[in-house]
């Protein structure tokens, strides 16, 4: 009868609170009626919203104020939807949606398919996100192997591992060594390590500058870097520096020490003339679960949190997968409420007509057929029921609800086929 512990009950139709599943682990459902036993009355599940009170909205259907508030509603909804270089699909993890047909199975109780959607979409964990480029089929993914970040160009996953990951992908063994032998009237400081550097007027400035970003785990592209080089005049400075050699270095990829680059840009250069699988995955798809969503370039991440921002943009695959997973699953699927939302049900439905009863379920069909609408919590106090205990009750009402006889759903409401 526990059916939930984590509060996992579809909401009211105009609810918007998404269904708690706080630990997945030990994911039970628990219908509302066990919350809310004080509850005495029959309340309708279906969420219908409050009438307007006032005659003027009544005649005209809306007022000034709902005009003003729809013009928002649509210049934000215009807002929300912006262009993407990406298609984005949220697709449910399936481990996440056999637990919930597990429970469904077990309790028997009815859920709307738009509120199994929010449990799902609550959550990163319980979520796939599928990526590809926009009408670009050739285009692919760059994803390295080192620390499984995936990157929409080539050049921007070879300088995250020159920046991140350069211990764990490459070496580097010194070249040569170099001695500055012309005079120079001023040299750089690095503002970070105040290493002196070369003046611009070097012929090998912009390899050891780039050569010092990268060896120093500098988080900033060369030109910016440049720009906040500390310029120092001081002859004794300056004589410090030409009296200590440049150490040039070359540099390979870690097991593959047979083919050595010169200089970072030849490096680069050779990354991507080759693209190593070494380093490099190649993938016109990208699958990746909701919660590891910084996994992703920073570009891509952007775009796809916008793009979840908007829930327009989403729920119908994510409704449409359910379906058809649930539908496979051989659920009975059927619409209820005023507003013909969708339910599912791990049970077919079926007629009461020609079926023998026991007198306990007897007694309880009557019970349930003096109002259209019943809440559990209610029946097990119906004066008719006093005889039977609460928990033959349960067990008559759990054998119908399984054999399709009577619909339970999540709020406590049943309701006779």
């Amino acid at each position: 009868i526990n059916q939930m512990k984590q509060g996992f009950h579809p909401m009211a139709d105009n609810t918007k609170k998404p269904i708690d599943l706080s630990s997945i682990e030990n994911f039970e459902i628990e219908p509302a009626w066990v919350k809310t036993q004080s509850d005495t009355g029959a309340n309708d599940h279906t969420g219908e919203k409050q009438k307007r009170t006032t005659r003027d909205e009544k005649r005209d259907g809306r007022s000034k104020g709902s005009q003003r508030k729809k013009a928002s509603y649509s210049k934000d909804r215009n807002q929300r939807r912006i262009e993407t270089n990406f298609e984005f699909q949220l697709l449910p993890q399936r481990n996440i949606l056999e637990k919930i047909k597990s429970e469904m199975r077990k309790t028997g109780v009815s859920y709307a398919l738009s509120d199994i959607c929010e449990t799902i979409s609550a959550k990163g964990e319980r979520y796939l996100i599928k990526i590809k480029f926009k009408e670009e089929q050739e285009k692919s993914f760059i994803k390295t192997i080192v620390d499984q970040k995936v990157f929409s160009s080539e050049e921007k996953a070879i300088d995250h591992l020159l920046s991140n990951n350069f211990d764990q992908c490459f070496v580097k063994e010194l070249d040569q060594e170099e001695k500055p032998i012309k005079t120079f009237s001023y040299v750089y400081q690095c503002p970070k390590t105040e290493i002196l550097l070369p003046p611009n007027n070097y012929h090998r400035y912009e390899e050891i500058i780039k050569q010092h970003i990268l060896l120093n785990g500098i988080r900033e592209d060369y030109e910016n870097f440049c720009k906040r080089l500390i310029k120092v005049n001081e002859p004794e400075t300056i004589k410090l520096w030409t009296e200590k050699p440049l150490m040039i270095y070359k540099f390979a990829i870690k097991n593959a020490e047979g083919n050595w680059f010169r200089g970072i840009e030849q490096l680069r250069a050779g990354l991507i003339r080759e693209m190593p699988n070494s380093l490099f995955e190649k993938e016109a798809i990208i699958k990746i679960n909701g919660d590891k969503i910084t996994l992703l370039e920073s570009n891509i991440k952007e775009q796809f949190e916008r793009y979840f921002n908007f829930k327009a943009n989403w729920i119908s695959q994510l409704f449409a997968a359910c379906l058809i997973n649930l539908k496979k699953s051989h659920f009975t699927l059927f619409k209820y409420s005023e507003k013909k939302h969708t339910y599912a049900c791990a049970y077919k439905r079926n007629n009461l007509q020609d079926n023998q009863l026991s007198k306990n379920a007897q007694k309880i069909l009557s019970a349930l057929k003096k109002s259209k609408k019943n809440k559990k919590g209610v029946l097990l106090k119906e004066d008719s029921l006093k005889a039977l205990e609460p928990k033959e009750i349960l067990l008559e009402l759990k054998w119908m609800v399984k054999e399709g006889y009577v619909t339970e759903f999540a709020d406590g409401i049943l309701e006779i086929n």
